[in-house]
């Protein structure tokens, strides 16, 4: 169990609650930056299938959107030890999209 804000789960139109416009994507945003979604093929909280489902999604779209999955990581794919070798492959994913910090932003 992971505590969540009550706010959070209503707005996601969690328990029949009306989801909050707030909350809803225009996965058919065209002029949107490139997006990349991770996923822990281990993950318990946001399971690999549902972030192979929003990609999917983003699929009609012809904005730049990739998935990497990652095996044997959970949830904490980013914080967890490895943690380094997912770092680098998002530098590298940006890199190759030419997306950069800005001066004095390390």
């Amino acid at each position: 169990a992971v505590p969540t804000p009550r706010r959070l789960l209503a707005d996601l139109g969690c328990a029949g609650a009306v989801r909050s416009p707030h909350a809803v994507a225009d996965i058919a945003n065209t002029g949107r930056g490139p997006l990349l979604l991770l996923s822990g093929q281990e993950d318990r909280l946001i399971p690999d299938s549902v972030t192979r489902t929003v990609y999917k999604q983003y699929g009609d779209s012809t904005a730049v959107t990739d998935l990497k999955q990652f095996a044997d990581r959970g949830h904490s794919l980013v914080i967890d030890n490895g943690w380094r070798f997912v770092a680098d492959y998002v530098l590298g994913w940006l890199d190759e999209r030419g997306i950069r910090a800005l001066p004095g932003e390390g």
